[in-house]
């Protein structure tokens, strides 16, 4: 059972989000949306990019950003990559970053944040 299938949101079947597959034009807007996160390798494991592909990029780039770029492109090239998985990752007990999950959620799939007005 995929909760993050193309078809399906698994955040809220009435919320209004785009769980559509990523393409490589959407890589940039990717790499912004996880610049605070530094821990490109485990992220990388977390969504699922082979170790060997991971070994071979932190090998050929020297720099955390570049390596960052790389991971998520070929996670994006594998024609499987989504907001959705992203934000799991992002949430695993691996990575916990639930504060960057939440930004993505609120910036690339409409989910509006509820605020508690009470005194």
């Amino acid at each position: 059972f995929d909760l993050s299938s193309e078809h399906t949101c698994w955040i809220d079947s009435q919320t209004n989000c785009d769980c559509g597959i990523l393409e490589e034009s959407d890589t940039s807007d990717v790499l912004r949306a996880t610049a605070n996160e530094s821990r490109w390798f485990m992220l990388g494991v977390e969504l699922h990019v082979s170790h060997a592909t991971l070994e071979r990029i932190k090998l050929d780039y020297r720099q955390a950003q570049e390596c960052q770029y790389h991971m998520l492109h070929a996670w994006i090239s594998s024609g499987n990559a989504t907001w959705s998985k992203l934000i799991a990752a992002l949430r695993s007990p691996v990575l916990g970053n639930l504060q960057l999950a939440q930004e993505i959620e609120v910036k690339y799939m409409n989910v509006k944040t509820e605020v508690n007005n009470t005194p």
